[in-house]
């Protein structure tokens, strides 16, 4: 089964970690080549800086390369697995979004209700338990599966991300 557009969007999501962990380690290393020559200012070793800035843009190529090697491998297959499960349980959360409401004061809460007075807005999730783990999934899905049914959970090829899940037919 081939990879679809929101499905190579996923992919290329999860590889943000590829480049944000090197990238930072090069931003310590210009921070360490702006601090160094201030401690050691007459006798400032150049060379050092050098092999250490040559190291860390050799580290972190390897490492963005690294990380990164699964999720490339599966954008250049182009191809998804399908594994078939049975849905144990379904659930229904209620959570708050945060920030959202406003601390309850008695006479300010009078005075003006719209900054004083707001209630927490709720966000309702909904929940598949399938093997014992819970994956989060739309409300117009969670309305249509019952417990028991077989859904389809489709992965990527080698890095092996869940890309989505759909009602069996």
């Amino acid at each position: 089964m081939n990879l679809t557009e929101e499905d190579i969007k996923t992919i290329k999501y999860q590889k943000r970690v590829g480049f944000v962990f090197p990238g930072a380690l090069l931003v310590f290393t210009g921070l360490f080549d702006l601090i160094y020559p201030f401690y050691t200012r007459p006798n400032t070793d150049w060379m050092l800086l050098v092999v250490v800035d040559m190291g860390a843009i050799v580290l972190s190529v390897l490492l963005s390369y690294l990380m990164n090697r699964n999720c490339n491998l599966d954008l250049e297959d182009g191809t998804r697995k399908v594994k078939i499960e049975k849905v144990e349980d379904k659930e229904e959360e209620k959570l708050y979004e945060a920030g959202s409401g406003a601390l309850y004061i008695p006479i300010l809460g009078d005075l003006f209700p719209k900054l004083w007075k707001r209630e927490m807005k709720p966000i309702n999730k909904y929940m598949l338990i399938i093997n014992g783990f819970r994956y989060q999934i739309d409300k117009d899905l969670y309305g249509k599966i019952i417990r028991g049914d077989l859904v389809e959970m489709y992965y990527s090829q080698y890095s092996e991300i869940l890309l989505g899940i759909a009602l069996k037919k």
